[in-house]
């Protein structure tokens, strides 16, 4: 893949969607890392790495399963064992040593899973974003809103900002400074933030109680 001569600033990283079940990921000949367990998503700076306005070139090593389970054809006549050993380290479909209604899958469902993609942002990126709401069941005429993210500064030295959320009407904010190089966990609770204490908060319900309401 080609990189435009144009870009320059901020950081660039190389995305994966999934492997299964593990890799070794280089880029133009250097290991940038390893991804284990099927479907783990994978991210790796890559900014100092990437050729701008040339060919970049991208290896990914998928490792072979090291129990693999049994070999077999089943037919209409002979369906075998359900399943057989699945092996001791590869939690992949179950399916892919073969069943009564599939026949063993060669190469175990290993390799890329879903798509390989760059994305571009700034100094710090907002990682692993997680709301929650809590109930005081059975009472459902008050919600508190629990909500936190990772940020992650990826320069030499401190990055200072606002940090904002919003859903609905409602919104809030807090100032964060973040070290170099570092990760902080930012919290937003009703207690430092009242308008996170929902009264007669609109639920999603399942399907058949009620309305599936999205904030």
């Amino acid at each position: 893949f080609t990189v435009p001569s144009s870009f320059n600033g901020g950081r660039l990283f190389l995305n994966f969607d999934g492997i299964n079940w593990k890799a070794n990921i280089f880029l133009n000949g250097k290991k940038i890392g390893r991804i284990e367990g099927a479907f783990m998503h994978g991210k790796f700076d890559v900014t100092n790495l990437v050729k701008r306005g040339t060919e970049n070139v991208l290896a990914v090593e998928i490792i072979k399963n090291v129990n693999i389970g049994a070999i077999k054809e089943q037919n209409r006549m002979s369906p075998d064992q359900n399943g057989g050993i699945l092996g001791a380290d590869n939690p992949t479909f179950h399916s892919s040593i073969g069943w009564d209604w599939i026949p063993t899958i060669r190469g175990r469902n290993i390799g890329i899973w879903n798509d390989v993609y760059l994305t571009h942002s700034g100094a710090v990126t907002i990682e692993n974003p997680f709301v929650r709401a809590e109930l005081p069941l059975p009472d459902t005429t008050s919600a508190r809103v629990l909500a936190e993210v990772t940020l992650v500064n990826h320069e030499a030295q401190p990055v200072s900002g606002v940090l904002k959320g919003m859903f609905g009407n409602i919104s809030f904010e807090k100032q964060v400074t973040v070290a170099a190089n570092k990760d902080e966990v930012v919290k937003f609770t009703p207690e430092d933030f009242p308008q996170l204490k929902l009264d007669h908060p609109t639920l999603w319900w399942p399907k058949g109680y009620g309305a599936q309401y999205l904030y």
